[in-house]
């Protein structure tokens, strides 16, 4: 579906805020436009995810302010679990898909009014995504340690014996080289 207008303008604002030098209800510096944009898209999937699992709101009302809803840690939660058990995402990816949510969810707390009740929460819906980032990361650290990385990796003594044998095949044309250039 199309981003509709109303939240195109909010996220637009949201990246021009992100990517200001000086912003003085931001906490930290200023990110590159790739950063915040992929914020954006990220905001976008998990509405997406919203909308197909029916968590969303009404209608036209999908915009940043549901970041301030006080369910927000729940939703979040389900969202993670989904990217875990459904998608089967790394932790590592998870908890990048929730900076994104804690990313944006700071700026909305920051910038638009936030309704009373989620701003009495303890703890609020922002430090319950930040919870879940933290479980996140935790967790890829142990992911780590048991998942084999799958690649272009070789061992080291291979790494010497691609060198000499590229050496090797050098000095062996060297002189066809030589040759040759004396030609031209």
């Amino acid at each position: 579906r199309s981003v509709p207008a109303v939240l195109k303008r909010q996220l637009d604002a949201y990246v021009a805020n992100r990517t200001a030098v000086f912003s003085g209800r931001r906490h930290g510096g200023a990110v590159v436009s790739g950063t915040a944009e992929h914020d954006t898209k990220v905001l976008l999937r998990f509405f997406g995810w919203m909308d197909a699992t029916r968590r969303a709101p009404p209608v036209g009302s999908f915009d940043v302010d549901f970041l301030a809803r006080p369910d927000l840690g729940d939703v979040a939660q389900a969202f993670a679990e989904w990217l875990s058990g459904v998608q089967g995402l790394r932790m590592s990816s998870i908890a990048n898909y929730l900076n994104s949510l804690i990313a944006l969810t700071a700026y909305v707390y920051s910038e638009r009014p936030v309704p009373a009740a989620t701003a009495a929460m303890d703890p609020s819906p922002l430090s319950m995504v930040i919870n879940l980032r933290r479980q996140a990361e935790a967790s890829s650290a142990t992911e780590s340690l048991f998942h084999k990385r799958v690649g272009g990796w070789i061992e080291w003594d291979d790494v010497h014996k691609a060198r000499r044998t590229a050496m090797e095949r050098l000095r062996a044309h060297a002189g066809d080289y030589a040759g040759k250039r004396a030609l031209l």
